[in-house]
């Protein structure tokens, strides 16, 4: 058999196989199958008499079709036939393309129960039952000449018992579709049928001598009630529409292009007028006065939509955030089950375009939207009121540039906003002339104290100038503002203490250019006038500025750090990068020509020490010129003010204030400031009041290379402690002797306080360093008071004592110049005072009045004889007995001495060597503890008389006082022999 016999009888049998199997075994096949799982689904009587298939032509028939009621021999859904043609292509596009779709005499028995349920009710809980699967793209598909003849509908409306039929329904669609696909031939759009009696059509009018065979049809709507055919609507809705009425007068037109492809155009006008919108509690949300829309052409198969106009005539919109922060807005929609996130696109996948929207104009007036916010602790109302928005040539098309301008005033008078210039969607350009006046604070406060606890009792925001933003493809967004900025009439109120914080008459920036991407400031100048701060000390020792802030926001910073969760194996093995903050950022783009401060007042209350303190600081005025991170070039600083009324205080110098290029050059002095206000400090760490005195200073600060060099120099005249103040938190430091002892003689106390550290030490602190001085200083004076005062006069630690030869009260020339020190230190400290005690060693100054009291028995012979001789003698102390002499005065003092002495055997006295004389008559001498007090006393009363000599000074400044011992006691390396004193 030849090859060519063979190709023929395969195809014979391939035919024939084709043919039984399609018209003879898949219809047996199908049909039960078809009737048994639609019963199944829908738990409805489903019947079907014929089914049949043409596999040449792709044509599937069907008649006889019928569903039943749930209960009940009613019928449901039925039609006579219904007939799909599958094109052929419907392979090569592997989606469904039918070319031809035809229903005859379709029937549908609707009901609406009293309880406004639906006889498909269950059909609908079968389809919202339906698990859904991951999210993928909708199907494809194309359904051609879709046609509807002869069609029946009854509806029995139970809650109106009403019944409403349709009869003689005749319908023709030429496609629904979501792929460009050609058919050969389309069906004429048309729409009959007999509603109520009433006969309807409407037809579209072709163009049948047109390659496009354009087809018109005409759609005319007028009074359409929504709210009662929304009535309607088979399942529950989360909004009410009380009224809407709606008129269209349009026309739908279809055609082909030249490359063969449907084209479906809408156009023509559509209104809703009286409209309002309502959520399940019939509370208002929405609603408009009239809504006109002008439709130049719609063609939603290729996404392109031109509208002529829009207009929207007094809009109202009523948004609310509930206590848990949802919107709403956001509960009108019914709810949609979670779903998985799409997995994200290759790379390289195109994004879709954009949807091509053109608006010719648009225009709405008479805009109000009401605000009320329920989740800060009080809620927040606000109205926008008087809405105007105004557009022209808004459009989607690439590089198309609109225009649009916008206006609405803010709670009936408490602000507005004005905006104007041209924008662009594609790619996003606005560039706006931006006019905000006087736009009030108060009724947005809650969400800037939401973290800070402060009032604004009164205040608006002011600005004008032109705002700009833009995104360029593949970019960040870009935003600009040019123009000035005002702060005015701000008034705050702390709200834990119920008192002024924060007040000023105006902050204003002018030429102010901010802007993100890149991020930066530029100012030319900013002023501050008349401002008024309140810092307070509480009684808990806390400030009112920590107490402002909320206890979360103000431990943000000494709380530990989240720990970061652990990185992805992806991310671990790339480099560690050092981030950088938005602050670290605008640091380095900051520029400030000039800083300008007008008027200004600070009061400062420290209620925590007893009785309160109060200071305040005025007519604070200066300047700050050229604040920059751009350059290394320090600002000029000069600012004045006064405490009080009258005292003055000024601070200028330079200063960068950047950490980058850190620099400080102060200068900083007070003159003649009263210290006797400072009485509540002072009695409670000094424990004195201060009855008067006034302080002055001169500081100069110079930070550089992250080094600090301080001078403090400070002056305190006249300063004079009054009544003693008992506090536990006074120091037991000896407050008043240091005042004296630092006090010169024209009652100034003159402090040079230098400090030097790296302040990018944590530990260095200047105040710190300066208190230490101080208590260092006081320490001194309590422990070492005469190393003080040797170290401004000269002398050292041993001014506190002068020493004393054993029995002797004689002043010695080491001794005569402490005198000297000690009389030039009085003189200069008016009110210092000294008290000066005698003592004796008990054993060596007895032994040394001894050697005194015999060394006097010679004189007083040798007196005795300068006296027969007639000679002038004013004292025994004045007698000076030499060498050659000291053998015969002492043989006479020994004969007039009254104690019994050796005799030889004849009862004379026995001549004794001079050593056996100093022996006996020493040996006969008594020192009584007497005797020891009075040298005591003759040594303080000789260093009192050698004092007053030498210092011009009242005597009633220097003391001998009894002392406490007779023998002091002991130090080292120096004599019990000697006098005390002591500082007052």
């Amino acid at each position: 058999m030849g090859r060519f016999k063979k190709w023929i009888i395969g195809a014979v049998v391939f035919f024939v196989l084709f043919t039984i199997i399609g018209f003879f075994v898949i219809p047996p096949i199908v049909k039960p199958y078809l009737l048994e799982s639609l019963s199944k689904t829908l738990d409805r009587q489903v019947s079907l008499s014929e089914l049949s298939l043409n596999p040449y032509t792709l044509t599937f028939t069907l008649r006889g079709f019928e569903i039943k009621e749930p209960k009940g021999e009613k019928t449901f859904v039925s039609f006579d036939e219904l007939v799909v043609n599958l094109d052929i292509r419907s392979i090569f596009k592997r989606a469904p393309v039918i070319e031809e779709f035809i229903v005859r005499k379709p029937y549908v028995h609707l009901v609406r129960n009293k309880d406004k349920t639906y006889n498909f009710s269950d059909l609908l809980a079968l389809m919202k039952e339906e698990p859904k699967e991951e999210k993928k793209e909708p199907p494809v598909f194309s359904v051609n000449n879709i046609v509807i003849e002869n069609g029946s509908v009854d509806f029995v409306d139970s809650p109106f018992d009403t019944t409403h039929t349709v009869r003689e329904m005749n319908i023709g669609i030429p496609l629904v579709s979501n792929i460009p696909e050609h058919i050969d031939t389309y069906v004429q759009p048309r729409f009959a049928a007999t509603i109520n009696g009433n006969p309807y059509a409407i037809e579209g009018k072709t163009k049948l001598f047109k390659d496009t065979r354009e087809t018109i049809f005409n759609i005319l709507i007028e009074d359409l009630d929504i709210p009662y055919y929304l009535a309607y609507v088979p399942h529950e809705m989360n909004i009410t529409i009380p009224s809407g009425k709606l008129d269209v007068h349009s026309t739908l037109t279809f055609s082909i292009t030249p490359d063969q492809k449907p084209v479906i155009t809408v156009a023509g006008n559509m209104a809703l007028r009286e409209f309002v919108l309502q959520d399940r509690k019939k509370n208002p949300v929405a609603g408009l006065k009239r809504l006109d829309v002008v439709m130049t052409a719609l063609e939603p198969l290729q996404s392109k939509f031109h509208f002529a106009k829009i207009s929207l005539d007094s809009p109202e919109l009523n948004v609310r955030r509930d206590k848990s922060g949802t919107i709403n807005l956001l509960t009108l929609a019914p709810p949609q089950k979670e779903e998985p996130k799409p997995a994200k696109a290759e790379a390289g996948t195109a994004e879709k375009p954009l949807p091509t929207l053109i608006l010719d104009e648009f225009d709405l007036k008479g805009g109000k939207i009401a605000y009320r916010d329920d989740v800060p602790p009080e809620p927040v109302n606000s109205l926008i009121q008087d809405i105007t928005i105004k557009g022209e040539k808004i459009s989607t098309v690439k590089d198309s540039q609109g225009k649009l301008s916008v206006s609405m005033d803010f709670n009936k008078g408490m602000g507005s906003i004005a905006v104007n210039g041209p924008v662009c969607f594609n790619p996003v350009f606005a560039n706006l002339e931006v006019d905000v006046k006087k736009m009030r604070i108060r009724p947005f406060q809650e969400y800037f104290t939401e973290h800070f606890r402060v009032n604004f009792t009164d205040g608006d925001i002011s600005a004008k100038g032109t705002f700009s933003a833009s995104k360029p493809p593949d970019k960040d967004v870009s935003v600009k503002y040019d123009g000035n900025f005002l702060l005015a009439r701000v008034a705050t109120v702390d709200k834990v203490l119920g008192e002024d914080f924060i007040k000023f008459k105006s902050l204003f920036m002018n030429n102010l250019s901010a802007g993100y991407n890149p991020l930066f400031v530029r100012i030319k100048d900013i002023s501050l006038a008349d401002f008024y701060a309140r810092i307070i000390v509480n009684e808990d020792g806390t400030l009112n500025v920590k107490n402002v802030a909320k206890p979360e926001v103000a431990g943000q910073e000494e709380s530990a750090e989240p720990q970061a969760a652990p990185p992805r194996q992806e991310e671990e093995a790339q480099p560690e990068e050092k981030k950088e903050y938005l602050g670290d950022v605008l640091a380095k783009n900051i520029e400030i020509n000039r800083i300008t401060l007008q008027n200004g007042t600070i009061v400062f209350d420290d209620r925590h020490v007893r009785p309160a303190f109060s200071s305040t600081l005025t007519e604070l005025t200066g300047r700050i010129t050229g604040v920059t991170s751009i350059t290394t070039k320090p600002a000029d600083v000069d600012l004045r003010g006064k405490i009080g009324r009258y005292i003055p205080m000024e601070i200028t110098g330079k200063v960068h204030p950047f950490k980058t290029n850190l620099f400080v050059d102060l200068k900083a002095s007070l003159r003649d400031f009263n210290l006797s206000p400072l009485t509540p400090y002072s009695g409670t760490y000094a424990g004195y009041k201060i009855e008067k005195g006034s302080l002055s200073f001169d500081l100069k600060y110079l930070i550089s290379d992250m080094k600090l060099d301080a001078e403090n120099k400070v002056v305190i005249d006249q300063l004079t402690l009054g009544e003693r103040v008992e506090s536990p938190h006074a120091t037991k430091l000896p407050v008043g002797l240091a005042i004296t002892l630092l006090r010169d003689s024209e009652g100034k106390i003159n402090l040079d306080i230098p400090v030097t550290g790296r302040i990018d030490d944590p530990e260095f602190s200047v105040w710190r360093i300066v208190l230490q001085v101080i208590v260092n200083l006081l320490t001194k004076v309590a422990t070492a008071p005469f190393a003080l005062l040797g170290s401004l006069f000269g002398g050292g630690e041993e001014l506190s004592y002068i020493e004393f030869d054993q029995g002797s009260t004689d002043l010695s020339e080491p001794s005569m110049k402490k005198i000297e020190t000690l009389a030039k230190a009085l003189k200069a400290k008016p009110a210092l005072k000294l008290d000066i005690a005698g003592g004796v060693d008990l054993e060596r100054d007895r032994e040394g009045l001894i050697q005194y009291q015999f060394q006097r028995k010679l004189k007083a012979q040798k007196l005795n004889e300068l006296v027969r001789k007639g000679e002038k003698v004013e004292s025994v102390d004045e007698i000076t007995i030499e060498k050659q002499e000291y053998d015969r005065y002492l043989k006479r003092a020994y004969s007039a001495e009254k104690f019994p002495k050796p005799r030889n055997i004849v009862g004379m006295e026995k001549g004794l060597p001079n050593e056996e004389m100093e022996k006996l008559m020493m040996t006969h001498i008594v020192v009584k503890e007497d005797d020891l007090r009075l040298l005591a006393m003759k040594r303080a009363e000789t260093v009192s008389e050698a004092l007053r000599e030498k210092g011009e000074f009242e005597s009633g400044r220097v003391f001998v006082v009894e002392p406490k011992t007779l023998e002091p006691e002991a130090k080292k390396d120096v004599k019990k022999s000697r006098v005390d004193f002591k500082l007052k």
